[in-house]
């Protein structure tokens, strides 16, 4: 197949710009040039997530909403004054800050 580009050109002629097939861009990291490829990275990371080695699939990284006893969250309601979550406790903010530290 030939595409024309031009009346005499075709994309095979473009040569450097459209007929090779780019490699992979490299950074520098230490002096030591690394690659970008998936393959390459010790955890493959994309978007800042890490990625499953062996299906490219994002490892999922949950927060436990619900251990027994334990607050994990506060909703604010003004006045200084906390709702916390899930036991619904109105604490103020020392409080607050003790229960979730």
């Amino acid at each position: 197949m030939v595409y024309m580009m031009n009346k005499n050109k075709t994309l095979a002629d473009k040569g450097s710009q459209t007929g090779k097939v780019r490699k992979a861009r490299k950074e520098r990291v230490g002096g030591a040039a690394m690659s970008d490829k998936l393959r390459d990275q010790d955890t493959p990371n994309v978007l800042g997530y890490d990625l499953d080695r062996k299906t490219l699939t994002p490892i999922r990284r949950t927060i436990p909403a619900r251990i027994a006893g334990k607050d994990y969250g506060a909703d604010p309601l003004g006045d200084n004054m906390f709702r916390m979550i899930p036991s619904g406790d109105i604490v103020d903010f020392v409080e607050r800050k003790r229960r979730l530290a």
